[in-house]
C-alpha cells in the first residue's frame, strides 16, 4: 500500500474523533486505510494502517530502526512517547520477546490509542508522566531507548539539558543505543541538543530522514563498531526496512570530549 503522507491533514479524510480539554486539541482522522491523529498541531502525531496496523506509516519512524545497526538483539526497549503506538504494535508483531515499556505524558493520548489505535491494554505497560521524569525515578536498565517527544510548538527543554542524557545514560546498558527524533527549528537548536549530549556519550550519528523534515539522534555509550553487510541484511530482512540505504545516510559526528 502506497500512502501520501502530504495527504493527511487536518481537513482531509472522515473526522473520527475530535475533543478539546485542558489545553488540548486532538483530531483522529481516517483517508483511505490509513487513520491518524492531530495533537495541538497541524503535524501528525501518529499513523496507522487500519488493515495492517503493525506496519510503521511514517518515514521517521522507519528510520528509527536504523538504532538496530548498534543493537542487533536487544532484549528490552524504552519508548518515551507513546503516542498512537506504533512502535508498540510493531515491536509485538516483529519482536514477540522484547519487553518492551512506554511513557506517555498526556492521558488523553494514552485513552486515543487505546480507542482508536489497536493499543491492547493487556498487552503492554505504559507508564504515565513526563520522559525526564520517568529516567530520573526509575531503577531498570534497556538495551534500547526510544525518544519521540514534542512540545506544542517547540522541542521539548529536556532535550537541551545535559542531566536529560546522563539520567538517560544512567538507564542504558553498557552495550545500550538511545534513538531520538528531532524536528529542529534552526542550527542553533540542532547545536545546543548535540552539546548536551556530547559529554556523556562516546558515539553520536545523525540520520536525516529520507522525505521528511525529521532527524535522527543515535547516541552510544560505546564506540561505534563497524557492521557487517551481512547482518544489515539480516536486519532489513527482519524489521522491514532498508537498512543499507539508512546506513549509507548516516552521519557520525567526531565527540570533543
Amino acid at each position: 500500500m502506497t500512502i501520501d503522507i502530504n495527504a493527511l491533514t487536518l481537513e482531509s479524510g472522515e473526522l473520527l474523533h475530535a475533543i478539546e480539554r485542558d489545553g488540548n486539541d486532538i483530531q483522529v482522522r481516517e483517508l483511505e486505510g490509513v487513520r491518524w491523529f492531530h495533537f495541538n498541531s497541524p503535524a501528525i502525531q501518529s499513523a496507522m494502517s487500519v488493515a495492517e496496523p503493525e506496519k510503521l506509516i511514517l518515514p521517521y519512524a522507519r528510520t528509527m530502526l536504523a538504532g538496530f545497526m548498534f543493537q542487533p538483539q536487544p532484549k528490552s526497549l524504552l519508548s518515551l512517547g507513546l503516542g498512537g503506538g506504533a512502535f508498540e504494535r510493531f515491536f509485538r508483531k516483529k519482536l514477540p520477546k522484547l519487553k518492551l515499556q512506554s511513557v506517555e505524558l498526556n492521558p488523553m493520548v494514552i485513552d486515543i490509542s487505546r480507542e482508536y489505535f489497536k493499543l491492547d491494554s493487556d498487552h503492554y505497560s505504559i507508564w504515565q508522566g513526563g520522559a525526564e521524569e520517568y529516567l530520573a525515578q526509575t531503577d531498570q536498565s534497556f538495551d534500547m531507548i526510544f525518544c519521540d517527544i514534542f512540545g506544542r510548538d517547540s522541542t521539548p527543554s529536556c532535550l537541551s539539558d545535559n542531566s536529560f542524557y546522563k539520567d538517560m545514560s544512567e538507564r542504558l546498558n553498557n552495550q545500550g543505543v538511545a534513538v531520538i527524533n528531532l524536528l529542529v527549528k534552526d542550527a542553533t537548536e540542532m547545536l545546543k541538543i548535540l552539546q548536551a549530549a556530547y559529554p556523556v556519550f562516546e558515539t553520536l550519528a545523525l540520520l536525516d530522514v529520507p522525505e521528511d523534515r525529521n532527524i535522527i539522534l543515535f547516541l552510544s555509550k560505546q564506540a561505534a563498531t563497524p557492521v557487517s553487510p551481512g547482518a544489515v541484511k539480516l536486519l532489513a530482512e527482519g524489521l522491514d526496512t532498508d537498512m543499507p540505504l539508512l546506513q549509507k545516510l548516516m552521519r557520525f559526528i567526531p565527540n570533543p570530549n
